[in-house]
Order: C-alpha cells, then sequence, then structure tokens
C-alpha cells in the first residue's frame, strides 16, 4: 500500500472514529490446538495456520518459534506497523524501521522451582532504528 493511500484509510479511520467513539471498542480473537508434545497451531481469520514450538532442551521439537519469542515478534512489529501509520498521516517518507529485541526471562519461574520468581519476562529490551526521509519546510517571513 503507498504512503498516500495508507494516509487516506488512517486519515478516513481516524474520522470515522472521532464521530462516532463508541465504534472505537473492537475484538480479534484466535482459535490455538495443542498439537503434538508441546506443538501449537494457531489459526487468525483466514490466513493459514500457524505452528509454535519450543527449543529441544525445553521438550519441543524446534519446528518453530516458541510463545515468548512470538511475544517479542509481536511487540516489535506493533511498533514498526505504528511508526508506518503515523509517518503515512503526518507526510513522512519512511525508508525503513527494524527493531531488534531481547527478552530475560528465568526458567525457574517457568518450572515453579523459585518462589518469587515470574514464569514470563523479566525484562525486554529493544532498539528501533528507523531511517526516513523528512522534507524541510520552508519558513516564510
Amino acid at each position: 500500500m503507498s504512503n498516500q493511500l495508507l494516509k487516506e484509510v488512517l486519515t478516513r479511520t481516524i474520522s470515522q472514529l472521532e464521530e462516532n467513539p463508541s465504534h472505537s471498542l473492537v475484538a480479534f480473537s484466535a482459535n490455538t490446538r495443542l498439537e503434538e508434545g508441546v506443538r501449537c497451531s494457531a489459526n487468525v481469520r483466514d490466513f493459514p495456520t500457524m505452528y509454535i514450538d519450543e527449543p529441544e532442551d525445553l521438550g519441543g521439537q524446534n519446528s518453530a518459534m516458541n510463545p515468548v519469542e512470538l511475544l517479542l515478534v509481536s511487540l516489535g512489529t506493533c511498533q514498526e506497523i505504528m511508526y508506518a501509520a503515523y509517518a503515512a498521516v503526518l507526510g513522512i517518507q519512511l525508508d525503513s524501521v527494524k527493531v531488534e529485541l531481547k527478552g530475560k526471562l528465568d526458567l525457574r519461574g517457568l518450572f515453579g522451582l523459585a518462589e518469587g520468581v515470574p514464569a514470563g519476562y523479566r525484562e525486554i529490551h529493544y532498539v528501533t532504528k528507523v531511517k526516513a526521509r523528512i522534507q524541510p519546510k520552508l519558513l516564510k517571513n
């Protein structure tokens, strides 16, 4: 989708939400299923089935990304999409947006081996790299 078309779509959506704030609440859905061992499948809308697995040392077959990696992917792509959306609305030409993410978790929490240790991420760090062309505005005297 071109930046101009993206801008038109988002501007129209923003206007509709301003006119009808009650339409701002939306629901998303997904269906997941444990397939075999720790390998799962996920279905969203009409997209092909996506698989989620674990590395071998966590009981998986290492055939797909695991849930905590998928969470990092979600966070990174959410940022990239928002950069693209805001840039389009503001008329900024993006050349690229990349997000590098690293999450730290303590496996003792996952396995319930230490009291007070959470099962999920303890911290997530990311670096966002943006390349854009911004046209300077000429000031009128």
